[in-house]
Order: C-alpha cells, then sequence, then structure tokens
C-alpha cells in the first residue's frame, strides 16, 4: 500500500512543473516513481494531457487534477491548523 505522505510528496512535484510532467519519465513500473505515477493516474490524482509544440509535434504530459489539488489543499489546512495549534499552546 502507497502512504498518503508519498502521495502528497508526489502531487506536490507534479504540482510545481510548471506545464505538469513528461508522462514518458515515469512509464516504467520498475521504480517507484513509476508506480507513484500509475496510482495517481488511477486514482484520478492526476490526468494527462497532449501538448504540442511550435513544430506540431507534441506530447504527453500530467498535471495534478482537480481531486488532487483538494487532497493538497486538505493537506496544507491541516499543516496551518497543526502549527496554529502548537503556536497556541
Amino acid at each position: 500500500m502507497i502512504k498518503l505522505a508519498k502521495i502528497l510528496n508526489f502531487l506536490k512535484m507534479v504540482s510545481d512543473e510548471f506545464d505538469g510532467i513528461w508522462v514518458n519519465d515515469y512509464q516504467n513500473m520498475n521504480t517507484d516513481q513509476g508506480k507513484m505515477y500509475q496510482y495517481c493516474l488511477r486514482s484520478k490524482l492526476i490526468e494527462t494531457t497532449w501538448k504540442e509544440d511550435a513544430s506540431d509535434y507534441g506530447e504527453t504530459y500530467a498535471e495534478v487534477s482537480d481531486l488532487g489539488y483538494e487532497l493538497l489543499d486538505l493537506y496544507h489546512q491541516v499543516n496551518h491548523a497543526e502549527s496554529v495549534q502548537y503556536q497556541t499552546n
């Protein structure tokens, strides 16, 4: 089972990329990143898009989905609440 912390770290990494991640870098299921990519894609936490460049040659990229951003937002809210609670104690 994939731990929530790993999922959140992967989603954060994807969200930090300007145009998303290049899917071909994450197709190897023998790597942790490949497994995480497949898990997040199947769970609809990321979604793929086809992007064409100036030469009409395109490639597939993955970006965080709305559901993935909701999960990241919940994580940030919990961290903020824990931080505020820690400061008041």
